[in-house]
């Protein structure tokens, strides 16, 4: 019976701590993050300056900027207001070990398997044909076109440099890391790749990030560090970017 309500209440600690950080991490990117900007922006920036804000690559890189570093400012938030040491912030953020060239080729490797999964999960979902499943909706950006050198530089930051590299921090982690300690690691890979997907918002864009996390995932736990997992979403964004913005400029249209 003892053994019994140890377990229960052990059970219950980790399950109250992993709904804790999951909806930590979920006000810090939504609620404090995506809202307080909006709000600020709003509130102080003339209707042109939205625009520019919304619409434009600088502007959406401006603004990104912003959610990102709030988001992230709040989630260390209690570490940083019980001054925690560098260190102790590096090793929550998973950027304790060292960067090793070993990480490049499992990043490289795990991409490749990571397309090939891709692949097969989306050729199963077009032959069931699931209503309201467009698998072939083009992602939501705050830009459609790219005109000077300048745009195609800061979509280029945006995409393939500022978002793997906070996303990685937040996501694989920092939250991946706080999970890994309540709930193991089938759990923490379910619950992240699945947050992951719900915030890039499209049905069809969501379960292509979130297979990507997985595979995140597994390198964060292998390597127990985020280096690798910057690298591999670098590639696949960088990838990306080259078939939206790139590519087209020779003629060829793949994924427009």
């Amino acid at each position: 019976m003892t053994e019994l309500v140890n377990h229960l209440r052990n059970f219950g600690k980790n399950f109250s701590m992993t709904a804790v950080h999951v909806a930590w991490v979920a006000l810090a990117l939504v609620g404090v993050g995506m809202f307080s900007i909006n709000k600020l922006a709003g509130y102080l920036a003339p209707t042109d300056w939205l625009t520019w804000f919304y619409t434009t690559p600088l502007g959406a890189l401006t603004f990104s900027a912003a959610v990102y570093g709030v988001t992230l400012l709040f989630v260390l938030s209690p570490m940083i207001m019980r001054r925690k040491s560098k260190t102790e912030v590096r090793e929550a953020l998973g950027l304790k070990k060292p960067l090793q060239f070993r990480m490049v080729l499992w990043a490289l490797m795990m991409q490749g398997i990571f397309i090939g999964v891709a692949m097969v999960v989306t050729l199963i979902l077009y032959s069931l044909n699931i209503s309201g499943l467009d698998l072939t909706e083009r992602q939501e950006l705050p830009f459609a076109e790219l005109s000077g050198w300048y745009e195609y530089v800061a979509a280029f930051v945006l995409l393939v440099v500022l978002a793997p590299v906070f996303e990685e921090m937040i996501f694989r982690g920092y939250l991946y890391g706080r999970l890994r300690k309540y709930s193991g690691v089938i759990i923490s890979t379910i619950i992240t790749s699945i947050g992951f997907g719900v915030v890039h918002g499209q049905l069809n864009v969501a379960i292509v990030v979130g297979l990507l996390s997985v595979a995140m995932c597994v390198l964060r736990e292998k390597f127990d560090s985020i280096y690798p997992t910057i690298m591999m979403h670098m590639f696949q964004n960088g990838f990306s970017y080259a078939m939206l913005f790139i590519v087209p400029l020779y003629g060829i249209k793949i994924l427009q």
